[in-house]
């Protein structure tokens, strides 16, 4: 399938180096993509009188991918969510981690990987095209330890779905957990809490009152995690006095003896999210064992591209991962990536429009 693929200059940063934003497009939708933090910068959907529908929430300019809070359509690594008090330890080791959350380590601390410029590459097969972004993060980045190669790799497929692959090496044994951070709207602008939203998770992970998990695994069965049946995300009339879902739910692909996602573990379904009034839709698959969706409840007067300003509720994110907080929770999967071993984390969405 042939693809138009295309670059331009998307600004420059601070010390004078440039980043670069890449447009992928087929004649059904498109995505756009910078190597400043392998950041997702838009994802189009074409409909039959050439007019579009932007599908992903973000900015107009590297400046504010730069400054903005938020992590909007960004890659975190090398630990996504919550490592608990700052500090892990690999046999008699205590590793110490940035506190940039109330005391607790979020989306791997201080360097940020979306803060990053990234060596990129455009790759192209029979049926897909899109850009792949490498780096190698050395020992000690971040608190972490072991030099750490990583590839992301963003691919337009000819059905209409987005491929974002996951790679990554160490030369230590390292806790690891990547994810892209994009907010999703199927309207393109407003509340999502119109949107019905179907998971194929019967479980969730229990929180404490700081958000981290405390090693129980629920039913959703009768509670506001329920949303084996499709239902309006707004459903719950209680939604916005509970401040909406930033919780770790339990996919199809758990196993204790998973351990880190890799290649010889298949794909599974985890979602679908529908817009009520178009019938847009998307389906997310992926090998990981666990996925947090966060409907953006903490975002608030945060401008945003065409002119948007962005409230609680504006899109929500599905972010494939480890459980959060695995490397101090003995009753979770191994998140630890061996020497030798290679971490291989795919996430698959897929749209119909």
């Amino acid at each position: 399938m042939i693809m138009k693929i295309s670059k331009i200059c998307f600004g420059s940063l601070s010390d004078g180096s440039q980043a670069t934003l890449f447009t992928i497009a087929s004649k059904r939708m498109s995505f756009s993509v910078t190597d400043f933090g392998c950041t997702i910068t838009c994802v189009k959907l074409f409909d039959k009188k050439d007019s579009f529908t932007d599908v992903v929430l973000g900015f107009s300019s590297l400046s504010s991918y730069a400054t903005s809070w938020g992590s909007f359509g960004a890659i975190i690594g090398r630990y996504s969510n919550k490592i608990e008090n700052a500090q892990f330890s690999l046999g008699q080791k205590k590793y110490k981690l940035e506190n940039n959350c109330g005391g607790h380590c979020l989306h791997g601390g201080i360097p940020r990987w979306e803060n990053i410029l990234w060596n990129s590459k455009i790759v192209q097969n029979e049926k897909s095209s899109g850009i792949c972004f490498s780096k190698r993060f050395p020992d000690g980045f971040q608190g972490f330890p072991g030099n750490l190669d990583v590839e992301i790799e963003y691919l337009l497929c000819e059905d209409n779905s987005l491929e974002f692959n996951y790679r990554a090496v160490c030369d230590e044994k390292t806790p690891i957990s990547i994810i892209n951070h994009s907010y999703f709207n199927l309207k393109g602008s407003g509340s999502i809490l119109d949107h019905i939203l179907q998971l194929n998770c019967d479980k969730f992970l229990e929180q404490d009152k700081n958000q981290l998990p405390t090693g129980a695994i629920e039913s959703v069965k009768n509670s506001r995690f329920d949303f084996i049946q499709p239902r309006r995300i707004g459903e719950c009339k209680k939604i916005e006095d509970e401040k909406g879902y930033d919780n770790c739910f339990v996919t199809n692909a758990y196993r204790m003896s998973l351990g880190i996602p890799q290649r010889t573990v298949p794909l599974v379904k985890i979602a679908t999210l529908t817009e009520a009034e178009s019938k847009k839709s998307m389906e997310v698959f992926t090998n990981c064992e666990g996925f947090q969706l966060y409907n953006a409840k903490y975002v608030r007067y945060l401008p945003g591209k065409y002119g948007a300003m962005y409230m609680p509720f504006c899109g929500i994110c599905f972010e494939p991962q480890a459980f959060p907080n695995s490397p101090n929770i003995k009753e979770f999967p191994s998140a630890i990536l061996e020497p030798g071993q290679e971490y291989f984390s795919k996430t698959v969405f897929k749209f119909k429009f």
